[in-house]
């Protein structure tokens, strides 16, 4: 699909600003840009990650909010999809528990990586 290989080039096009040690409002709107990628590709957990780091930025930023918020109930309907799942044991919550892991390490790390700058 064209847009998805669009999406997916934005964000490589993203991860390359962000490599170059940006100043913090080119941090805060290539993160806002990520977030709305990730949102566009349904990976609602990277797409919460990536709104957090630019609210964390830019937090009275009125469009970094709104993509929050939209990511905010697409995650809750995930979660709850997640549970009603688990209870037809479709899908482990070990797998969810690592997926989760995974994620809050990567931010964690690029929390660190701000702060070092």
């Amino acid at each position: 699909d064209a847009s998805k290989a669009h999406l997916v080039s934005a964000l490589e096009d993203l991860a390359e600003t962000l490599k170059s040690g940006p100043a913090a409002q080119v941090r805060a709107k290539a993160h806002f840009r990520a977030a709305q990628a990730h949102a566009g590709l349904e990976n609602w957990r990277e797409a919460w990650s990536a709104a957090s780091l630019a609210r964390e930025l830019q937090p009275g930023s009125a469009e970094v909010k709104e993509v929050q918020l939209k990511v905010q109930r697409e995650m809750r309907l995930l979660q709850r999809s997640e549970r009603e799942s688990k209870r037809q044991g479709a899908f482990g919550t070990g797998t969810n528990r690592n997926l989760l892991d995974r994620d809050e390490r990567k931010e964690f790390q690029a929390r660190l990586g701000l702060a070092q700058k």
